[in-house]
């Protein structure tokens, strides 16, 4: 009873479905498996990629592959950031893209995203002006643009226009403008130092005496967080708070009055800390009242220009190479660049007070010599010969001279500066990333009234090399990537699939 009584189980031998023959094939298990694998490497590349995104734009995980680290900030600018400890504010006035798809300007945006990565107290931001009109009202003192960028740190800002993030060169016969170096670096870093700085040094350039046009080295002093005043001696009252006074080659000579004006300045009551920066030129009408000032603080102007017809820039003997700088005052220069000294007139440093001492900062090489032949203009110098018996140096062209005095229980100073030449800060020259002309300035009017305006940065280099190729490298360029390669790629792809065929 118990056995008829005792239900069938509805599954007991049913018969097990089959699968399909496709799905039984040993092809279709691998080809599942690898395309499983497949997927599971595709997401995990996305997450990878979301993730490395995400984090890139906070820390700096990039590496800068090119020769010269175009894209990279400098070590001295990373220290220097890491040190900032204020909210800062970037604010590029684009879109992204604009910057990106820009050529050169890409470079820019690239080094300035750094620096948030570097510091969380800095910040990037990217406002178009079309989209906010608003914007500009808060600054309206400036003339904004597309493009523009503006540091602020609290109330206090920067306005950087947009073409000084690169630096350029023009051909002279076509007045066409090539972008030469990426000038990113040393304009933000200035604008950084200018915006949390307590105090800011000024300089006063003299006028009233013909004096040459000095806008080049104004603009270098201007971008690095100098004030600049323009004082007429005879007429203005002297800004006692001021730094440094600037004499650019005047070609009227300064009155018995003026003179003392500056012993009067650099004297400071007594409390010193004062510059006055001296420049002459191979062209200058004479200016004894001057020449005497300088001379009598240890430094002596020579007449005539200096020449090599071996350590030159480019084809002109009148066109110097340093030969030797003074580390002191313009500090470490990157290797391999030069200062460009050209038209220069020589200089004699001695000094007969003890309290005084003078030192070269910029000489020329033993190679270089002097000529001498009176009057110096662009008609004497188109009859220039090479002489023997021409003078032979070194020659000192960049001075300074030093007087100590104690005021109370300290020690103090001032100082006169001395530059035979008024194309040491040209404009195309200071623009030149290959010439050190600019650093050299800045370094040695910072070191001499104690001022650091934060870093100074060499523009990195843009221009590019063209690769030369002879016809037979060509074509074993051509025989490799679009014969050779293709081949082996074919052979092997017919070789695998012949072993499959026969698994």
């Amino acid at each position: 009873m118990a056995n008829q009584t005792k239900k069938n189980d509805p599954h007991k031998n049913k018969p097990r479905r089959k699968l399909p023959d496709f799905m039984r094939q040993r092809s279709f298990r691998y080809g599942s498996t690898a395309t499983a694998f497949t997927v599971i490497f595709i997401v995990a590349v996305i997450l990878v990629n979301v993730l490395v995104t995400s984090l890139s734009s906070r820390f700096p995980l990039s590496v800068d592959m090119t020769a010269n680290h175009k894209n990279q900030l400098s070590t001295q600018s990373v220290s220097f950031v890491k040190k900032i400890n204020q909210d800062i504010n970037i604010d590029i006035l684009a879109d992204e893209s604009t910057y990106s798809n820009a050529q050169n300007y890409n470079s820019c945006l690239l080094i300035m995203q750094q620096y948030a990565q570097h510091n969380s107290h800095i910040h990037i931001s990217f406002v178009n002006l079309d989209k906010n009109p608003t914007y500009a009202s808060k600054y309206p003192k400036e003339t904004l643009s597309q493009a523009d960028i503006i540091v602020s740190c609290g109330s206090i800002y920067k306005h950087i226009v947009s073409s000084d993030l690169l630096t350029t060169s023009t051909d002279s016969t076509t007045g066409s403008s090539t972008v030469t170096g990426n000038n990113t670096e040393q304009v933000i870093d200035s604008a950084i130092a200018y915006v949390t700085a307590k105090t800011l040094p000024t300089v006063l350039v003299t006028s009233g005496h013909n004096e040459t046009d000095s806008s080049a080295l104004t603009s270098l002093l201007q971008k690095n967080n100098y004030q600049i005043e323009t004082k007429n001696l005879a007429t203005d009252g002297l800004d006692q708070n001021a730094k440094m006074i600037l004499i650019n080659a005047p070609t009227a000579d300064f009155s018995a009055d003026d003179i003392a004006k500056l012993d009067t300045f650099l004297n400071n009551g007594g409390k010193y800390g004062k510059t006055v920066f001296l420049i002459f030129d191979p062209q200058q009408a004479s200016a004894p009242n001057l020449e005497s000032f300088a001379k009598k603080w240890g430094i002596s102007v020579g007449t005539g220009v200096v020449y090599d017809t071996t350590n030159r820039y480019q084809d002109s003997p009148f066109s110097v190479l340093e030969g030797q700088t003074n580390s002191t005052y313009v500090g470490t220069l990157q290797s391999g660049l030069h200062a460009y000294l050209s038209v220069c007139r020589p200089l004699t440093l001695s000094s007969s007070d003890s309290s005084i001492t003078t030192a070269s900062i910029v000489a020329t090489e033993s190679t270089s010599k002097l000529w001498n032949p009176g009057t110096i203009n662009s008609s004497t110098a188109a009859s220039f010969q090479a002489s023997n018996s021409d003078k032979t140096g070194p020659f000192d062209v960049f001075g300074v001279a030093t007087k100590t005095a104690t005021s109370g229980s300290e020690s103090v100073k001032s100082n006169v500066l001395v530059l035979g030449s008024t194309n040491f800060f040209n404009s195309q020259v200071l623009a030149q990333p290959s010439l050190t002309n600019s650093t050299i300035l800045l370094n040695t009017v910072g070191n001499v009234i104690g001022f650091n305006p934060g870093i100074t940065v060499e523009a990195k280099d843009l221009t590019t090399q063209s690769l030369t190729i002879t016809a037979g490298q060509a074509i074993g360029i051509i025989v490799v990537f679009a014969f050779l390669i293709p081949l082996a790629v074919l052979i092997a792809g017919l070789v695998n699939w012949i072993r499959r065929r026969h698994q």
